[in-house]
């Protein structure tokens, strides 16, 4: 009776394939109606790790419907992460008076 959502960072070379796939398999476990978002790495100054090239992404999206029925993803770049207007207007700020 519990609404439960999950997600991740994914990041190549870090949390890649095989960590995932151990929440995958919990969750799967619980329910594979439990709604997984997997969010791209953005990176971070000083950090070794590199964004998700498209590719990868689209892949571990694949990998993760093998799994769970409803999987979404977020792939942004730094730009987007920074002006989200970029990419959504919905967090577009309009002055009316």
């Amino acid at each position: 009776g519990i609404e439960m959502k999950a997600s991740c960072v994914y990041i190549p070379g870090f949390i890649d394939r095989e960590e995932i796939r151990g929440m995958l398999e919990y969750l799967a476990g619980l329910s594979p109606a439990i709604p997984f978002h997997i969010m791209g790495y953005i990176p971070i100054p000083g950090t070794p790790w590199q964004r998700p090239m498209d590719d990868q992404m689209r892949e571990m999206v694949e990998f993760a419907k093998g799994y769970l029925e409803t999987v979404t993803f977020s792939h942004l770049t730094v730009e987007d992460a920074r002006d989200y207007t970029r990419r959504d207007d919905r967090f577009r700020v309009v002055q009316v008076l």
